[in-house]
């Protein structure tokens, strides 16, 4: 998993056992919808990482939610197709997603603002990432409109070097304070 959905990330076990079935629910919602051929509940239940038979207990609460049928072909195959109820809620799914992460990519673009600006102030001349993050791309653009070398060929001497997990938990107070939380 990801450093970036670590954070923020709830740790109630019953939102959370709630919120992982909802999810399941929508992969496989996701997973018919983008399917161009029959899917099998086995291929559905490797792609959704479910047990077969929990895979078997979703789609009959899809079905029960009308937002899947099911048609049998023969005795052993059964056809899955997402009813218009079930393409909207995927689709309202969707720009949920879209919206939350777009909200994440705003709070994380103030944050590394207002961390390379406060490095900037202690005369931080050139920033460097070691390894591959998720908010390489936010770092770059920060340093940019803070006039700071982005992983630089020559090293001057005020040269901060940070990997994924040291610059995530240094963006955790910029990224409260973004949110207004305290």
């Amino acid at each position: 998993m990801s450093n970036l959905r670590q954070i923020g990330a709830r740790t109630d076990p019953l939102v959370s056992k709630i919120m992982n079935q909802s999810n399941k629910e929508y992969e496989i919602l996701e997973i018919i919808n983008d399917s161009s051929s029959h899917v099998s509940q086995r291929e559905l239940a490797q792609a959704a990482d479910l047990s077969l038979g929990m895979t078997n207990a979703v789609l009959k609460k899809l079905v029960t939610k009308g937002l899947l049928v099911m048609k049998r072909i023969n005795s052993r195959n059964i056809r899955y197709a997402l009813t218009a109820e079930g393409m909207a809620e995927v689709a309202h799914r969707s720009e949920a997603l879209l919206k939350r992460t777009l909200g994440n990519v705003a709070a994380y673009r103030s944050a590394m603002e207002a961390f390379v600006s406060s490095h900037v102030q202690d005369g931080v001349q050139a920033i460097s990432l070691k390894g591959t993050s998720d908010l390489d791309f936010i770092l770059e653009w920060a340093c940019m409109k803070h006039h700071v070398a982005f992983n630089p060929l020559e090293q001057p001497q005020r040269h901060l070097v940070l990997d994924d997990e040291t610059l995530i938990s240094s963006l955790q107070p910029y990224i409260q304070t973004s949110r207004g939380q305290t």
